[in-house]
């Protein structure tokens, strides 16, 4: 099951993708309402985890799941 994590950067927001282990698999930059990611779509699975995160006041260390469902914290 491949896990998401974001941070906020200066000018635009990434998403690093993770599966069991510390590396991150896939970074994917979104920037206004598009994601890097190679989906055909316009509100990718990407668009609405960063959506979930938002909607939660942007905490650090929250870690989605494919369906922006939050399963854990970095920092606990």
């Amino acid at each position: 099951m491949a896990q998401y994590l974001i941070r906020k950067g200066k000018l635009n927001y990434e998403l690093a993708k993770f599966d069991d282990s510390a590396d991150s698999i896939e970074t994917y930059t979104i920037y206004g309402r598009k994601c890097s990611c190679p989906s055909r779509y316009s509100t990718c699975k990407h668009t609405k985890i960063l959506a979930a995160w938002q909607q939660a006041k942007e905490p650090q260390g929250l870690v989605y799941d494919d369906k922006a469902n939050v399963i854990g914290n970095v920092f606990t």
